[in-house]
């Protein structure tokens, strides 16, 4: 008997057309479980969102489109580097708010720049610098042992303006005083060392004293067109 040949068949190679291609979709971020931690704590995916809890599941962080949130329901967020510095950027603004306090404490010095104006807070001094200055206050209180003011212009405008002092020194080029009425009342002497005196009184002048003594080393004289003595 003569036995029948079979011939195997091969499949056709696969073209590279059909071959398949890597998929150009993101994989779908799915938890199966979520990460415990050993004191309980863990992270899942809730919602469109990553979020921590704590061991009594309170949320602590939350991250979602790009922004993280720390908000630990109770007790105090601490921000430490051991031996390095901690910096805070934004790209845009940076605000600090507080139902409280806000406090910033630097054992050496704070500073605080903004644009060309400058303020440093040191342990023994401290520095403004700045093109202008605007204060506004209801009521403003300065002790100091010394005020030593630099300026080329200084204007005040006040209603009422009251100075208390056991000394007063005025050095001036020249002092203009304009004013509607002046009230001098001293209780002890009243010494001017004058180059040059010239008073013109529009009206009357009148001078009141007990004893009145008039020494010149020249002339003396007396111009009017009466002249009353007695």
């Amino acid at each position: 008997m003569q036995a029948r040949s079979r011939t195997a068949r091969v499949a056709p190679p696969i073209a590279p057309s059909d071959a398949a291609a890597p998929s150009t979709k993101r994989p779908r971020l799915a938890l199966v479980r979520p990460l415990v931690a050993p004191d309980g704590g863990r992270a899942e995916l809730l919602g469109d969102a990553i979020a921590i809890f704590d061991a009594s599941n309170r949320l602590l962080i939350r991250y979602r489109d790009g922004q993280l949130e720390v908000a630990p329901p109770e007790g105090d967020l601490v921000l430490a580097s051991a031996t390095g510095r901690v910096r805070i950027e934004a790209a845009t603004d940076l605000v600090l708010a507080a139902a409280r306090d806000v406090t910033v404490e630097g054992m050496r010095r704070v500073e605080a720049r903004a644009g060309g104006s400058r303020l440093s807070v040191g342990a023994t001094k401290t520095v403004l610098a700045t093109g202008a200055l605007d204060v506004r206050a209801k009521a403003a209180r300065v002790t100091t042992g010394e005020v030593n003011v630099v300026a080329r212009t200084i204007l005040t405008n006040a209603t009422k303006i009251a100075s208390t002092a056991e000394d007063v020194e005025l050095t001036a080029g020249r002092i203009a005083v304009r004013t509607r009425d002046v009230l001098q009342e001293i209780a002890g002497t009243l010494q001017a060392r004058i180059g040059r005196v010239r008073a013109r009184v529009l009206d009357t002048y009148s001078l009141r004293t007990r004893r009145t003594e008039l020494q010149s080393t020249e002339d003396t004289a007396i111009d009017g067109r009466r002249v009353l003595l007695g």
